[in-house]
Order: structure tokens, then sequence, then C-alpha cells
């Protein structure tokens, strides 16, 4: 925003805007079973999560779930996260790109973390599907 080429912002809009968020597959997952980041450290969810391959995103979901800035500059606030994303491994089925859409439409997974975009997609797919 505000860029050289347009000062202001006469002439220019955001391209894309969404959320970042969990899609579960009521099949596997209780509706309002999910309600926050930190419901995906589950023991329950062994072996049953794909996140989208973005460890932007992935790190930015850890640090919130902690109640920390998805921006936050502090070595303790990242360390501390990362310890924490560490601990969400066993229940990390697979991290992957564009084919989480796939694979969520398809039953491979009772949820993924993904963007809002991704996850209508998904949902036009297979009405299992919710986002949260």
């Amino acid at each position: 925003m505000d860029q050289p080429f347009d000062r202001g912002n006469e002439y220019s809009v955001p391209y894309f805007w969404g959320t970042l968020g969990i899609v579960y597959n009521d099949k596997y997952v209780k509706p309002g079973e999910i309600k926050t980041w930190n419901d995906l450290w589950n023991p329950r969810f062994k072996n049953s999560i794909m996140l989208i391959d973005s460890s932007r995103d992935i790190m930015g979901m850890t640090l919130a779930s902690s109640g920390n800035s998805v921006n936050t500059k502090s070595i303790p606030e990242l360390a501390a996260a990362k310890g924490k994303l560490e601990t969400l491994m066993p229940n990390v089925k697979a991290i992957v790109a564009d084919e989480i859409k796939m694979y969520m439409a398809q039953d491979e997974a009772a949820l993924s973390v993904d963007y809002s975009g991704d996850a209508a997609e998904m949902i036009s797919e297979n009405s299992h599907l919710h986002y949260v």
C-alpha cells in the first residue's frame, strides 16, 4: 500500500485477502470440537493433520496459539514456539502445498491448516468439510 507508483492509493487495491484457519472433516471431528489453534495439539488427532507448506504461516499459527504476536522478534518467544511446534509433529500426517485441497476433498485427513480461499474450494467439493 502507498507504493511509490501510487502515493495515496488512488489507483491500487489489495489483490489478495484471506485468513489462515483450520479445515475439519465432520466424519472424523465433531462440530464445535475445534475452536482454537491449541485444539490441534490434542493427542486424539495423532497422524491426522495436514499442514500447508508455509513456514511463516505455521510459525505464526504457533505463536498466536501462545498469545504472542506473529511478528515477534523476541528470541525466547520464538524458541518457545519452535518447541511447541515440535510437540505438534506426532499429530501431523503431512506437510503439503496445493495438493492439500485434493487430499482433504478425498477424505485423506481429518484436519488441515490452510487458507480461506483454498478451504472454500475444498468445501465446494466435499460437504463434510468445514472452516474454522
